[in-house]
């Protein structure tokens, strides 16, 4: 069977993949820096990452979610939980083209301009 050779390899491949990947300095938590108001006596402990944003910033990656200018506007919840734990947002549909320009002589920027100014302010990056 002239397929054998390249499913071995690819199966050998893959083994090899899942071994480096179960290794447990690839897998263990990130250490984030503590923040200013953490104590030794915090639950979580010193050092502890608190937030999925923290985490990612620690190993040097970026974590996003979608966004919402309606929800920013509107929940104050949605807003703190988005800045906390995420540094880059995806535009959301505000953002597209179609409800920037609605008419061919007409543009409504207000919607992106929450988003962009949001990110802006967070630190946050858009995607």
């Amino acid at each position: 069977m002239a397929l054998a050779g390249p499913r071995t390899a690819l199966v050998a491949l893959i083994a090899a993949g899942g071994v480096w990947l179960y290794r447990a300095d690839v897998l263990a938590p990130a250490k984030a820096p503590a923040p200013a108001n953490a104590s030794a006596s915090s639950p979580a402990g010193p050092g502890a990452v608190t937030t999925l944003r923290a985490s990612a910033q620690a190993r040097n990656f970026s974590i996003g979610a979608g966004s919402s200018a309606g929800w920013m506007k509107s929940d104050s919840l949605y807003s703190q939980t988005l800045a906390r734990e995420y540094n880059v947002m995806a535009g959301g549909t505000q953002t597209w083209f179609s409800r920037v320009r609605t008419s061919p002589t007409e543009f409504k920027f207000a919607d992106a301009d929450i988003v962009y100014d949001f990110a802006a302010a967070n630190g946050m990056l858009v995607a």
